[in-house]
């Protein structure tokens, strides 16, 4: 699998940034829980610290913020009984992250 390629190429090159934000943002599209979001996440700040300047984890991890920050505005809109308001926030989140339902 691509996932199993990208951990020999990082067994053989730890410090291929490119490659480390291939393996993040690939756990990041695949991940069904929110502890699993996390730690993709997690994996993301590792790498724009080792490479600031890495643009596709830039790309990813603005995308992803931007899609949680939804979430938790969806989720308190709910929780406030605003069904509407969190609707469009949902909506906002998925079109921002189709990957993540």
């Amino acid at each position: 699998t691509a996932k199993k390629e990208l951990d020999e190429l990082l067994t053989m090159h730890p410090g291929n940034t490119d490659a480390q934000c291939l393996l993040a943002e690939t756990a990041y599209n695949t991940a069904e829980t929110q502890s699993e979001v996390d730690r993709a996440m997690a994996k993301l700040k590792l790498v724009l610290q080792l490479d600031p300047d890495n643009q596709r984890a830039k790309i990813v991890f603005k995308r992803a913020k931007a899609t949680d920050r939804l979430k938790v505005q969806a989720n308190e809109a709910f929780k406030e009984g605003k069904n509407e308001e969190a609707y469009t926030l949902y909506t906002e989140a998925l079109a921002n992250d189709p990957s993540h339902k």
